[in-house]
């Protein structure tokens, strides 16, 4: 862009502002931004395209290859229409897993409440971000150890009664049943499906949820994993 400038009077005196951003951009964005353009490096899996359309702006364009077709996405008022430019090969993407996706989902849900908490606490921070408190506290984000529960609905004094299990956490996660309801709507429906499972007290996690996935949507269902705010007085 900068070239383009220096080489074209008329191109610098028409042209916008631009700013250029390389991202995985298969992974939710932290700022829940919209982008103009969005240029795919690598061939897509069609199945993922919508993905990427999701995150384009009304007069947005997307181009991406899908298999041997390069193709040409603009969305109008929400009506998507769709073009094939050329025919090239490209080398495939390596395209995050769903529990990779939803692991980082459930890590910006926790930046995004340590921001809020910040921000209610010190109104006048300046907007210092989850950054800031996390150097103040001495901790990392996503540490459930240090993590401080934040009040839901439910009460959590009685004895858990269920048991989260998958192939890969055999000894199970314990949950209040109570809470998988109120908090998550696949367990909502699968509660009120009516199927035999609906009355267990064990519900299966998807194979590919390591130990340390599970227990991130625990934390998550649960409202952990949030930063207890410091004591204004007691800061350096």
């Amino acid at each position: 862009a900068r070239t383009f400038r220096a080489k074209s009077q008329d191109f610098a005196r028409e042209a916008c502002e631009v700013s250029f951003e390389k991202r995985n951009a298969f992974l939710p964005d932290p700022k829940l931004r919209l982008f103009d353009r969005i240029n795919v490096a690598g061939s897509c899996p069609p199945s993922k395209v919508k993905n990427l359309l999701s995150m384009l702006k009304d007069e947005g364009k997307l181009i991406v290859p899908c298999g041997s077709d390069l193709q040409l996405y603009t969305k109008f008022f929400s009506v998507v229409t769709m073009e094939v430019v050329s025919h090239v090969r490209f080398g495939e993407l390596v395209v995050p897993s769903d529990a990779e996706i939803v692991v980082r989902t459930l890590q910006l849900d926790k930046e995004r409440e340590i921001s809020r908490l910040l921000g209610e606490s010190f109104p006048n921070a300046g907007g210092s971000g989850p950054t800031g408190m996390e150097e103040e506290l001495g901790m990392e984000a996503g540490s459930a150890a240090n993590a401080a529960p934040a009040t839901i609905k439910t009460n959590t004094s009685i004895d858990y009664d269920s048991l989260l299990i998958g192939k890969r956490i055999p000894d199970g996660i314990p949950v209040h049943k109570k809470v998988l309801e109120e908090q998550c709507l696949l367990f909502q429906t699968q509660f009120s499906s009516g199927m035999r499972d609906a009355r267990s007290c064990e519900f299966v996690l998807p194979e590919q949820f390591s130990f340390g996935t599970s227990k991130l949507l625990v934390d998550w269902l649960y409202r952990r994993g949030t930063f207890a705010p410091p004591d204004p007085a007691t800061r350096r």
